[in-house]
């Protein structure tokens, strides 16, 4: 049937968006951190409000034998035990954040350009939310949101703060703080040794079986390159599986860790040059990796009625024209999305800075 009114190609224009997004390659779609396999997902159907649920179980205790000792006590033949091991948890109620935008078509042009703008802005535009989703969550494991907590023995309302916090950080070369970190206190295999030795030690299970996963970008990974078992752990893994790496793809694994290559990192500023660790800085020096074990973050998404985690991620379009003769759609686009730590005991940060930092733009000639 062909289309006859503003309002037909506009109908068109949005099922041409929403299909696009669900049919689009796992390959063109890879966030590394939001939708991903590593995240615990809590999905909020339509019209069940505003919140998701997340619960943290605490281990049980060993019962001791007195309050200054955690010796196990022990029982003689035929005795009982003097008090009920109890099993608690806490319920986190994390609330959505919606990332709402828009891109101006231009009737005119859409109708009369070489190349077919459409297409182009919806690739421009799932790129954009793409990379806004991601940058999200990366931003969550340095800088924690406020966000509601339920006693859930009790049932009541124990208060809200930054709870848990975002995860804790070390530092390259195993300075001491964020303000000893130098423009070359470079990253170095060892420090990601001593960050899995530390979740190991913590008893914290690995995401993917004994491994836990780090994310990290070009400049790190280069970085860490240098150290001859490290380069070789990724040749292997590039051999094995006859490729390049992309954004999303896991590049080696070596020493109980898993590494997963992602764009958009985390950076800040320098200490020296007034910055702070949460206070993200494209631009900046200092670049941030985080490790994850098992249950260590969650994302929230909205409505999502796909078992593919990644396929849930799905923003809502709108097309329109409020122009009186038909010359300006825009596609507008709203998606409710979050990401928090649910235990920053499960994960940890690697603080440091990059040998290899140079982009196109840097570069005099």
């Amino acid at each position: 049937m062909a289309l006859s009114s503003v309002t037909d190609i506009n109908g068109s224009i949005q099922k041409y968006f929403e299909d696009a997004w669900m049919e689009m390659p796992q390959d063109d779609f890879k966030t590394p951190l939001a939708g991903s396999e590593y995240l615990d997902t809590a999905t909020i159907p339509k019209n069940a409000g505003q919140y998701a649920e997340f619960r943290k179980f605490v281990h049980m205790t060993i019962e001791a034998v007195s309050a200054t000792d955690d010796t196990p006590k022990t029982y003689g033949e035929n005795a009982e035990p003097t008090s009920a091991r109890a099993l608690t948890s806490t319920i986190f109620r994390v609330p959505l954040e919606i990332i709402p935008g828009f891109v101006e078509l231009g009737g005119f042009h859409v109708a009369t350009d070489k190349i077919d703008l459409v297409a182009k802005n919806k690739d421009e535009a799932i790129l954009l939310i793409r990379r806004t989703i991601h940058r999200l969550t990366n931003g969550r494991a340095v800088k924690a949101i406020t966000y509601n907590t339920v006693n859930s023995d009790v049932g009541t309302a124990v208060g809200s703060g930054n709870v848990p916090s975002a995860f804790k950080s070390i530092f390259a070369t195993g300075v001491e703080g964020f303000e000893d970190v130098l423009a070359d206190t470079f990253f170095t295999a060892n420090d990601f040794k001593r960050a899995v030795a530390i979740l190991r030690n913590s008893r914290i299970p690995g995401v993917k079986g004994v491994q836990y996963v780090c994310f990290a970008d070009n400049g790190v990974l280069a970085t860490l390159s240098d150290d001859a078992e490290f380069r070789d752990s990724v040749k292997r893994h590039a051999d094995m599986l006859g490729k390049y790496f992309a954004s999303g793809d896991v590049i080696a694994e070596w020493e109980g860790c898993r590494f997963v290559l992602q764009d958009d990192e985390y950076r800040c500023n320098l200490a020296a040059a007034g910055g702070a660790l949460t206070t993200r800085q494209d631009a900046g020096a200092v670049h941030v990796c985080t490790i994850l074990g098992k249950h260590a973050m969650g994302y929230v998404d909205f409505g999502g009625s796909n078992t593919l985690a990644r396929r849930t991620l799905m923003p809502k379009w709108k097309v329109q024209d409020i122009s009186k003769t038909g010359t300006g759609p825009t596609v507008g686009w709203r998606m409710a999305y979050q990401a928090v730590p649910l235990d920053n005991t499960r994960g940890i940060n690697v603080v440091g800075c990059v040998k290899y930092n140079e982009k196109i733009t840097d570069i005099a000639s």
